[in-house]
C-alpha cells in the first residue's frame, strides 16, 4: 500500500510539473524521453530491494532528463525539477524501507 500511493504521488505531481514545464509543446520524441524518466523511478520502487538500484535509478532519471531538456525546442524550464522530486521519493522509499540499515539480533549491538 505505501509503495502504490509513494507512486501515485509521484506520477501526479511529477505529471503536473512536466505540463507545466509546456512539454505538451515540446513534440513526441520529447514526450517520449519525458515518459520513460517518469517511470524509471516507478521501476525502481516497484521492483527493487537495494538502495543502489535507487541510485541508478535517479541517475538515469536525471541523465534522460537533461538530454531531454537539451533537445526540446521549447525552453522545459521546471523539467529538472521532475528528477529532484524523483530524488526525494526514491530516498523516502529507501529510508521507510530501512534497505541500507543493518540487522540488528534482539538484545544485541552491531559491530
Amino acid at each position: 500500500m505505501r509503495k502504490g500511493a509513494l507512486i501515485l504521488l509521484y506520477l501526479v505531481v511529477a505529471g503536473l510539473q512536466a505540463w507545466d514545464s509546456g512539454a505538451t509543446d515540446a513534440g513526441a520524441l520529447i514526450l517520449a524521453g519525458i515518459a520513460i524518466a517518469l517511470l524509471i523511478p516507478v521501476a525502481a520502487i516497484a521492483g527493487s530491494r537495494t538502495a543502489t538500484w535507487h541510485l541508478a535509478a535517479w541517475l538515469g532519471t536525471v541523465a534522460l532528463l537533461v538530454i531531454t531538456r537539451l533537445l526540446a525546442p521549447a525552453p522545459l524550464p521546471g523539467l529538472l525539477l521532475i528528477a529532484t522530486l524523483a530524488g526525494i521519493v526514491l530516498f523516502a522509499d529507501v529510508m521507510l524501507a530501512g534497505y541500507g540499515s543493518p540487522q540488528v539480533p534482539p538484545g544485541g549491538s552491531v559491530e
